[in-house]
């Protein structure tokens, strides 16, 4: 086989220009309290993925009702306990705010916002085709939210102490806080629950199957791009036979084959887009092998990923499509190594033709 002199762009086995914009799936609906919210968010997720609004724009909106709806909450708070400590003694009651009343369902809760609104990105995220106006918009306003200035935001009832400091949550810092652990899981519990599920997802080209490439591709874009760490989603992780997330390939009341051609379209967009590919590549050489399928990336993994889409492409129970993709993706996956050993031959760093990864322990599909 001749290896490719560089990497290859092969996005045209992926786009196609009808793939429709599927519906959003059944919100759950939110507490009393964050209906009214929630229908705000909805209508300008709905305008932001229609072009009407700026991703910047809509960024800056959300950041701002979330703060105004804080600190209405804390001054309504802060008006009903005033009143509590100045009622006659006999007439008053305990005025600490666990005591008026929940203080969760009194005091500021900008947290349950962002949940909210993150789990609504995520949704829409598997809704929009890979790489479509609508899909760019979002991937933008994730990287707007995050551009934004950090700021503190009241959160909760007062101290009891009036010289103690109210307690703020911190926003829009993603990295290592609750607030990227927060959209991360929202990416998580949309595959889980919306995409990779149930019977409907080894059906071929089933709305399951879309919606889990849809969110795929937005979740390696915004990874790639340094937004979130979306590793726990990638879709290769369900081509590793040693994960739990593996299909049983000994079960024959299982459509086990069907399953694989849907994981190996939506690993597709971690490989065949440009540029993801060497991403890929790159995270792997950090690290020999894995300690335990948080980390995703290895060296080892990035061999027993080649031996599985070799298998896949020589296997008769898979689709076409996943066939043809699989030998694409296995071809840019050669290319991805070969450009990066001519760099280092380049720059004399690297004596031997080839990277020395470790061998992998996959075994061929059944």
């Amino acid at each position: 086989m001749n290896l490719p002199t560089s990497t290859t762009d092969y996005s045209h086995l992926l786009n196609d220009p009808e793939e429709p914009i599927l519906p959003l799936p059944t919100l759950p609906v939110p507490i009393s309290r964050k209906i009214k919210q929630f229908a705000f968010f909805r209508r300008k997720l709905d305008r932001l993925v229609a072009g009407d609004i700026t991703p910047l724009d809509a960024a800056l909106d959300f950041d701002a009702c979330i703060t105004a709806a804080a600190n209405q909450r804390h001054e309504a708070l802060a008006a009903r306990l005033k009143d509590a400590r100045t009622r006659p003694l006999a007439h008053r009651p305990d005025p600490t705010p666990a005591r008026i009343s929940k203080p969760l369902e009194i005091g500021p809760d900008p947290i349950a916002s962002a949940v909210l609104l993150l789990d609504f990105v995520a949704t829409y995220c598997s809704s929009v085709p890979p790489w479509c106006p609508a899909q760019e918009r979002l991937v933008a306003f994730v990287a707007a939210l995050k551009a934004l200035p950090v700021h503190g935001v009241l959160d909760g009832p007062p101290p009891e102490d009036p010289a103690k400091p109210h307690h703020r949550v911190w926003l829009w810092a993603f990295e290592c806080t609750w607030l990227g652990e927060i959209a991360v899981e929202g990416f998580e519990s949309v595959g889980r629950e919306n995409c990779h599920c149930g019977p409907d997802f080894a059906i071929p080209g089933s709305e399951k199957q879309l919606r889990w490439r849809y969110l795929q591709s937005a979740v390696a874009r915004i990874t790639a791009a340094g937004l979130l760490d979306c590793r726990s989603v990638c879709a290769l992780e369900y081509l590793v036979p040693t994960s739990p997330r593996y299909p049983d390939i000994r079960n024959e009341e299982i459509d086990w084959a069907h399953a694989i051609s849907g994981d190996v379209l939506a690993s597709a967009e971690w490989i065949l887009r440009p540029g993801m590919g060497r991403y890929v590549f790159e995270q792997c050489l950090r690290r020999e092998t894995v300690d335990n399928p948080t980390q995703m990336w290895s060296q080892e993994r990035w061999v027993g990923w080649k031996e599985q889409f070799r298998s896949v492409v020589q296997h008769p129970r898979v689709t076409a499509q996943a066939r043809d993709v699989s030998w694409a993706i296995l071809q840019q996956m050669l290319a991805v190594e070969e450009e990066y050993v001519r760099q280092l031959c380049v720059l004399s760093l690297y004596p031997s033709p080839y990277p020395c990864f470790p061998p992998s322990s996959y075994v061929p599909l059944g």
